[in-house]
């Protein structure tokens, strides 16, 4: 794994990029991070660093008995879903659920339900037999609305219409939280998430691997890419450490050059939902009203996605002529699973021949240059992190590093990177509106009238 950086620089794109000295003049702060980061580890305040170290045995127990199931169905939302949701869709076949058993391993077909969209629910309930489903409700608290209420309809069609329904759930939930005590009066299979790990944060806890093992994922290789990328980044000179590098580029980016928005482009379609996993990662981190010290800043960047090539035909116009406010980080893949070749027919159409002899694999990799560079020559900060394949190893070596970086930036722009306080509000007052218990003095704060409108028919 590689991170290029250099078309980031003033010497490379002049004014429109961050001078060496200016980087320089962080490297003091940057040690100082890395020393408090180190004793918080230490002392346990940083869990989610310590998760590639843990033992799996129980998640791999679990996992190859659920493997029987036709279905498996993952009720989630947020950190408890896209992190399996990024893992499925970058190592899985990408029609896995349209493939024989056979030909996906015996593993069965994968579904989630990470909203409380009653269409949605209403079209999966069509699709599948839920006598023949395995359902992992994942939620560290157990208290969130979307996912506790699929669970509540599944939990009442599970009892209605299967004997045996406790063999249909597992949990993966916080320790001494309601839906442990929910698993061990109905005997439901239960998984922990430690307790000082955020969902954002939890992809190497329970929460991640235990989706991932049941696919067939191999989580014993995306662990060990995860520890390498600990070991590189324990390194306390930003010039050597690529997280540290990654996050001191676009600290500097906002704050200095106003680039407050953050294009994450990977050029593999089965990086999609890698970047889903990551915006999350990124605005609930970093999007803060206030510094730790009780100064209202209201900072942060808002993460964007685009995908390469596609997005070459839709945003790529803005990127390159419209306002100076954005970052673009590439993931360029060095050798893709497959190689289709273009054969050399249709001769004498100058549009269509020149791709004959060529390979899909090869017109993608340029494609990705090619836009690197019109972004370089239009003066538009762009980097490149560069991974050998899409694997469980490079997987492990890429969610932990964005991990580091945005604990990295959270010091750097002096915030709690591991609260949401932004997102509880929002769950409070629905709390309050669907009249949960213990939360009435909220009712006074929400109006019900929406004001001006307009109307037609």
């Amino acid at each position: 794994m590689k991170l290029y950086y250099g078309n980031m620089l003033e010497s490379r794109i002049g004014g429109s990029g961050i001078a060496i000295g200016a980087i320089e003049a962080l490297e003091g702060r940057i040690k100082s991070i890395d020393a408090e980061l180190k004793r918080n580890r230490a002392e346990g305040q940083l869990q989610f660093m310590d998760l590639p170290y843990e033992p799996i045995d129980s998640i791999v127990n679990i996992a190859n008995e659920a493997q029987e199931c036709e279905n498996f169905l993952l009720i989630g939302i947020g950190g408890s879903s896209w992190g399996s949701i990024a893992l499925h869709t970058a190592l899985s076949h990408p029609y896995h659920n349209l493939l024989p058993r056979d030909k996906r391993c015996g593993r069965p077909r994968f579904f989630v339900l990470d909203n409380c969209d009653p269409d949605e629910f209403a079209g999966l309930m069509d699709t599948i037999e839920l006598d023949r489903t395995l359902i992992n409700v994942v939620s560290k608290s157990g208290a969130t609305p979307e996912p506790m209420a699929n669970f509540l309809k599944c939990y009442e069609l599970m009892k209605r219409y299967t004997g045996r329904y406790a063999e249909h759930f597992v949990i993966t939930t916080d320790e001494g939280g309601v839906l442990m005590r929910l698993a061990a009066e109905e005997g439901f299979p239960c998984l922990v998430i430690p307790k000082g790990v955020g969902g954002r944060f939890s992809v190497f806890s329970p929460a991640g691997l235990f989706p991932a093992a049941v696919l067939g994922i191999d989580i014993k290789e995306m662990l060990s890419g995860a520890r390498h990328m600990d070991s590189i980044c324990k390194k306390p000179d930003l010039w050597q450490n690529p997280a540290y590098m990654f996050a001191a580029l676009e600290y500097l980016a906002m704050t200095v050059k106003g680039y407050n928005i953050s294009v994450l482009m990977p050029y593999s379609r089965r990086l999609r939902h890698l970047v889903n996993w990551y915006m999350q990662l990124w605005a609930e981190s970093l999007g803060k009203e206030q510094t730790r010290d009780n100064k209202t800043v209201n900072t942060g960047s808002t993460p964007l996605k685009s995908i390469g090539a596609t997005d070459q035909h839709s945003l790529l116009q803005l990127f390159n002529e419209g306002p100076f406010d954005k970052t673009i980080t590439f993931i360029r893949v060095e050798n893709y699973a497959n190689k289709v070749e273009l054969p050399p027919v249709l001769h004498g159409y100058n549009e269509l021949e020149y791709l004959g002899g060529h390979t899909m694999e090869e017109l993608m990799k340029t494609e990705q240059f090619a836009t690197q560079l019109a972004l370089t020559n239009h003066r538009r900060p762009n980097k490149t992190i560069e991974i050998p394949e899409i694997d469980a190893f490079s997987m492990g070596e890429l969610m932990y590093f964005f991990e580091v970086v945005v604990t990295v930036m959270g010091e750097l722009l002096n915030v709690n990177a591991f609260d949401q306080p932004g997102v509880e509000e929002g769950k409070m007052l629905t709390y309050a509106l669907m009249g949960r218990s213990g939360y009435e003095h909220k009712i006074g704060e929400i109006m019900r009238e929406e004001g001006e409108f307009i109307e037609w028919q």
